[in-house]
């Protein structure tokens, strides 16, 4: 009896280290604001503008990081017909992508990334004058 107690309390110690390491991941959320006064991009069939360096000049739109971990970024704007373009690490042309009210985007979890966001006038019928931009990212650390 007390080699079997011994066997099994011996076999509950080499076992532990493993059923550590198989615990999921915790996930994680952060939500980050904006507010906004007008637009900073057009985007309609007839007419498109925009300016990826924009951003950088003046305060027209949402940029924040992301951290090693985080996956998945939703951007709400407080009016579902207010546009809104999002895009990753300053390459624009490559990852930017138009949404009216919301959208959602995800990225490698692998790395930290720098997220950017717009309101932006055209495809979605109303006139960004002034709201606020929410981002929602989530991710398992």
């Amino acid at each position: 009896m007390k080699r079997s107690l011994l066997v099994l309390t011996a076999a509950a110690v080499a076992l532990s280290p493993l059923a550590a390491s198989a615990a999921p991941a915790k996930a994680t959320k952060r939500v980050v604001t904006f507010e906004y006064n007008g637009f900073s991009s057009v985007d309609s069939p007839v007419v498109s503008f925009h300016s990826p360096g924009l951003c950088s000049v003046e305060d027209s739109c949402m940029e924040f990081a992301t951290t090693k971990g985080e996956k998945t970024i939703e951007i709400k704007g407080s009016s579902p017909s207010v546009g809104i373009q999002i895009w990753a690490d300053d390459t624009y042309a490559d990852t930017v992508q138009t949404f009216c009210g919301s959208g959602k985007i995800t990225v490698s979890p692998k790395t930290a990334h720098v997220i950017s966001a717009r309101p932006s006038l055209g495809a979605c019928g109303g006139l960004p004058t002034s709201g606020t931009l929410t981002a929602t990212i989530l991710g398992t650390k």
